[in-house]
């Protein structure tokens, strides 16, 4: 099969997309079909076009606003490159144009992934933007996409409660599972570490975890723990988050990665900025635990990367990966201050082994369920289902 794999960029500056677009072409490589990726240029594309290889993506100038993403060559290129079927991986964006066009210019299948961009949450940001989308562009792609891909059961709800008919593939993310030796990383004075790490975006529940994390200070528990908070800062939230730790009194710092320069044992919070490569596979490996307070998520990969090293996982449901609680690989926060702080407290409780023990949960929950084999063989099936017909694939539901 001839697959295209469309998207607004094909660097980290697509956040966890990136990397699940990523992935999924490179096995479907692998798996013998043929592929190629559409998007428009950004500021880190070409220090990461190598890690599509031997893919090598179709990228074009962007012209004015940077957030809608035009791209004249986008376009063009796509329909010069003549795909069996489109996959789409991002909403509300002129990528989104390119594929509604090519689909009815072509009568050709076109696939669209969520990526939670349906959720009550995501829809309320910004949402006057999408609204105009909608009524332009966006529910008219949407409506006549041939299938609609989600990550999770929630958000198979979600895209109905929306008002979407279109057959819906319920087919997760995966994660690469690395060799999982034993680590021991403590910061001075023998503190262990617990470790957000993604975009720094108010659907995170950042607020609420400093909030959180600012209670947590009145129990002794939290004098043998700091916080990272690592990412790139999306509308200047990083820095937002720095001013909110200032005003609660938070000592905090930027640090760097052995923090051999921070001397005074009462900073509980750092702030070491972007990690990626090297950086963000070290912070991955030596942290003690892992946390994800969002109130909105698809299927966050940074869990499912905690997973892989053996982590243990503090997250809200609306993470979607519920499988993680029934696992006993997280501990169930919702994502308010009150729940975070009493998660907070049970992690801190947890003896060493217990943690250990449920970050082994994790490690064979990814190994069992969240292979990019598996998914990659979902989504084969899903795509020769589109363009060949016949019986309708296990993992999809017409109604």
């Amino acid at each position: 099969m001839k697959i295209a794999m469309v998207g607004s960029s094909v660097s980290r500056a697509a956040g966890g997309i990136f990397e699940v677009e990523r992935r999924l072409s490179l096995q479907l490589v692998s798996d013998g079909h043929e592929i190629g990726v559409f998007a428009g240029t950004d500021i880190y594309t070409k220090e990461d076009l190598n890690s599509w290889f031997p893919i090598i993506p179709y990228t074009y100038p962007v012209m004015g606003l940077k957030s809608f993403g035009y791209s004249p060559g986008l376009s063009v290129g796509l329909k010069s490159w003549n795909p069996d079927i489109v996959h789409l991986h991002m909403l509300w964006m002129y990528p989104s144009v390119v594929v509604k066009d090519w689909s009815e210019r072509f009568a050709k299948p076109a696939v669209i992934t969520l990526h939670g961009m349906l959720d009550c949450w995501a829809l309320k940001n910004s949402s006057w933007k999408k609204k105009l989308a909608l009524l332009i562009y966006e529910r008219k792609n949407l409506n006549q996409a041939s299938c609609i891909q989600v990550l999770s059961e929630a958000e198979a709800r979600s895209a109905r409660d929306f008002g979407l008919k279109n057959p819906i593939a319920i087919i997760p993310n995966a994660i690469d599972i690395s060799d999982n030796s034993n680590y021991n990383f403590k910061f001075r004075h023998h503190r262990k570490v617990l470790l957000f790490l993604g975009r720094l975006h108010p659907k995170k529940g950042l607020k609420n975890l400093l909030m959180a994390w600012k209670e947590i200070h009145n129990n002794k528990l939290s004098d043998n723990w700091v916080l990272i908070i690592a990412g790139w800062s999306e509308s200047n939230h990083g820095e937002e988050l720095k001013k909110i730790a200032t005003e609660l009194g938070i000592l905090w710092s930027t640090g760097s990665l052995t923090f051999s320069d921070q001397h005074n044992c009462d900073v509980s919070l750092f702030f070491p900025g972007s990690l990626f490569g090297a950086d963000k596979e070290s912070f991955l490996k030596k942290c003690d635990a892992f946390i994800l307070p969002s109130f909105s998520e698809g299927l966050p990969m940074s869990v499912l990367e905690a997973w892989a090293y053996s982590k243990p996982v503090i997250m809200t449901p609306m993470c979607n990966l519920s499988d993680g609680f029934t696992s006993e690989a997280a501990i169930r926060a919702e994502p308010n201050v009150t729940s975070l702080h009493d998660a907070l407290l049970t992690l801190m409780r947890m003896t060493d082994r217990q943690r250990e023990e449920i970050g082994a949960n994790g490690r064979c929950l990814v190994e069992r369920q969240y292979s990019w084999s598996r998914v990659g063989s979902e989504m084969a099936t899903v795509y020769k289902w589109l363009i060949h017909g016949g019986e309708v694939p296990a993992c999809v539901r017409l109604t």
